[in-house]
């Protein structure tokens, strides 16, 4: 648990600009693979892609991983709103590799602190992969939740019983293609912990189950939650894809405030003959990037391990 009153108020920007990174750290990403790094100066931080922790199988164009990108630039950026620390964001693109980063420059100075509910909710977020309470929740409330402030990203609610059978054969069959692909499950195997208190990466042993089972299973799941939210963009890019990670993030901490749970599908948009199945079911302008299940929870889980910052840290000072 990370303290508030740790914060070096009266330290350098440095230093300050170091402690935002322990709330970064606590975004989501595929397989919680963890696929991030940073390089810190004095007055700077840029959050780069690792792609040593890719998955080249599950996401062969690191679509999901600049995605969980996105939701580490998002837990930055309410950082510092929070602690009133001054700065500019930037998107900078590789010339040569391509690669894309974002940089935060800050400067001396104070401001008034923002977007308070949000940042605490950082260090309550969790997936929650459990079965929710049959409670239905406020369609007002989820329709202010989820006004998205990039153009280039829709929110698609399915609340309909219709919408939902739709989307539950989906996410039946595509778990069924999913397990009949070695390759995928064969990656899958290598991010499975059997032991959570050693590693501070990966996911549960028991996350592999009867292929059967987890596809029915995951079924229900989306005829028996109040909601789900397919989250689509109009274009493919990787800026646009930091974009649909920065506004899934400030959707799943807007959640986590009011008390919502959710978790993910992502096998529908994991292969493609499943994936255009979905977007033409849904009339999706673009893409469908991420499928989010929704509800008020009835177990809250412990938020998955993290690796220590100093693994993500290169300091360039």
């Amino acid at each position: 648990m990370i303290k508030l009153k740790l914060f070096p108020k009266n330290g350098t920007l440095k230093r300050q600009i170091k402690f935002l990174l322990n709330y970064a750290i606590l975004a989501p990403s595929g397989h919680n693979s963890q696929p991030w790094s940073f390089v810190l100066t004095d007055n700077s931080v840029t959050v780069l892609p690792n792609f040593n922790y890719s998955r080249p199988m599950v996401d062969p164009s690191n679509r999901e991983l600049y995605i969980s990108l996105g939701a580490v630039v998002t837990n930055i950026s309410l950082a510092a709103n929070y602690f009133g620390l001054i700065y500019d964001k930037k998107y900078l693109i590789d010339p040569k590799t391509k690669q894309q980063s974002v940089i935060f420059a800050f400067k001396n100075g104070k401001t008034i602190s923002q977007d308070q509910d949000l940042f605490l909710a950082i260090i309550n977020r969790v997936t929650n992969r459990f079965e929710y309470q049959n409670k239905e929740i406020d369609k007002n409330l989820i329709k202010s939740l989820t006004k998205s402030n990039y153009p280039d990203v829709k929110f698609t609610h399915i609340y309909s019983h219709t919408d939902k059978k739709s989307l539950s054969k989906l996410v039946y069959e595509s778990n069924l293609l999913w397990f009949h692909k070695t390759e995928l499950v064969d990656e899958l195997v290598s991010w499975l912990r059997t032991d959570l208190s050693t590693h501070r990466d990966g996911l549960p042993h028991n996350t592999f189950v009867n292929i059967i089972k987890k596809a029915q299973r995951e079924a229900n799941l989306v005829l028996s939650s109040p909601l789900s939210i397919i989250i689509s963009s109009s274009t493919e890019s990787i800026k646009n894809w930091i974009n649909v990670g920065e506004a899934f993030q400030i959707l799943a901490l807007k959640l986590t405030h009011y008390g919502l749970a959710h978790s993910y599908f992502n096998n529908p948009v994991q292969l493609i003959t499943i994936l255009k199945k979905l977007n033409q079911e849904f009339k999706l302008k673009g893409s469908a990037q991420l499928i989010l299940r929704v509800g008020y929870p009835t177990v809250k889980p412990p938020q998955s391990k993290r690796r220590s910052l100093a693994t993500f840290l290169k300091d360039m000072s």
